[in-house]
């Protein structure tokens, strides 16, 4: 299933993609290629408070937000956005990424590259930023542990 990102953000994010897109149809193998598919899923919520990392990030209040991720076999490209209310000024929170989740040997690895963006930020304040995460969870009978 062939798609199209388009990414315009700061701080060459889109060249990030491009390079992405680029290694991912060079990686393809023709045969493994047309046994992958694409998928692509969404999702909406509504939580009394946003919290992030242990951190009330909309004061207190309701907050909305969405995800749309695109997959192709093992790699992702999602969009997260919710709104918020940070002492920067900022009244939403949009978090970009590219990843990887392969399986190996029982577990399960998600190697990631984010962009988080704050908009509506003060000057001066830096509200876009780059995070990489690596996280891997493994299941032991009805105990499962992720790190």
């Amino acid at each position: 299933m062939p798609f199209h990102v388009s990414a315009h953000r700061q701080n060459g994010v889109r060249g990030l993609c491009t390079a992405a897109l680029v290694a991912i149809a060079c990686a393809a193998d023709p045969a493994t290629a047309q046994s992958v598919e694409g998928r692509w899923s969404g999702q909406l919520g509504l939580a009394s408070e946003y919290v992030g990392k242990g951190l009330g990030k909309s004061a207190g209040d309701p907050s909305l937000n969405g995800t749309l991720e695109a997959s192709y076999g093992d790699l992702y490209g999602s969009v997260f956005a919710s709104t918020a209310n940070l002492s920067q000024g900022s009244d939403a929170e949009i978090i970009t990424a590219l990843g990887w989740r392969p399986r190996a040997a029982g577990f399960a690895f998600d190697l990631s590259v984010m962009n988080r963006d704050l908009p509506g930020t003060r000057a001066g304040v830096d509200a876009n930023y780059w995070e990489y995460q690596a996280d891997v969870a493994r299941r032991f009978g009805r105990v499962s542990g992720r790190l």
